[in-house]
């Protein structure tokens, strides 16, 4: 059976977002919202001339570059790399 999802509301830049989630991802997804719309702020007191999309913007792309980095400096990606280059030299002296 599927695990019950609970309805919650996230806020961000002031608007109010339905998501659903597990119970246990409830801390997370609130450290997570609290991330974003800190990083929205420090976008708009950086560059005050800018209306509240473009800080959106920003703070997404600067979000997802932040993941990108996160996860391909990641160890287990680094082993799994390091596995399939292992995997392709034991199959070129495999195969005949």
């Amino acid at each position: 059976m599927a695990e019950e999802l609970d309805k919650v509301n996230v806020v961000i830049l002031g608007r109010n977002y339905p998501v659903r989630i597990s119970g246990m991802e409830k801390d997370y997804l609130d450290e997570e919202v609290r991330k974003i719309n800190d990083m929205i702020r420090s976008f708009q007191l950086k560059y005050a001339n800018k209306d509240k999309q473009d800080c959106l913007s920003m703070a997404l792309l600067t979000y997802a570059m932040q993941l990108r980095s996160n996860n391909e400096n990641n160890p287990s990606n680094l082993i799994n790399e390091e596995l399939e280059k292992l995997n392709q030299l034991i199959a070129e002296h495999i195969t005949p």
